[in-house]
């Protein structure tokens, strides 16, 4: 059987990797690591595929409306877990290979740190071109683990 799992529990905005849950790993069993990449959107002009702040159903609609949208997949190399290594520590290292493979730094947020946030823009408190700022600023701080 094979099972597909997102283990930041969720996407983000294409520029970085949020703390991976650690759940996935406690089987220990041999994993099959992926980078997926949207290419060829604009940010600003074209919607960005990117699943961050808005419903499924605009989300849907958001991708629909693309005349085109390119999508890769890189396949790494198969993980298996090292004698003695926890599952805390697996999952960290298969979020290094893939943070380091896709060239994107790993920041210290969780999902639970992203549903806030997107619950904050919902509720009309910050607008999307503020949290992009505070992105950029984040990022160019260095303000990553």
């Amino acid at each position: 059987m094979h099972l597909c799992i997102f283990p930041e529990g969720t996407t983000t905005n294409g520029e970085q990797i949020l703390k991976f849950r650690s759940g996935a790993f406690v089987p220990m069993l041999p994993v099959a690591p992926f980078l997926f990449r949207f290419e060829g959107f604009r940010r600003g002009a074209d919607y960005d595929p990117h699943y961050t702040t808005v419903g499924v159903l605009g989300f849907a609609f958001g991708l629909m409306s693309q005349p085109s949208l390119g999508f890769s997949v890189e396949h790494l190399p198969v993980q298996y877990p090292s004698d003695g290594e926890t599952p805390r520590e697996y999952a960290n290292r298969i979020q290094t290979l893939i943070s380091k493979k896709g060239n994107f730094p790993v920041v210290s947020q969780t999902y639970a740190d992203k549903k806030a946030l997107e619950d904050t823009i919902s509720d009309g408190h910050l607008s999307l071109s503020a949290l992009y700022e505070i992105q950029r600023l984040s990022l160019s701080r260095k303000d990553v683990t």
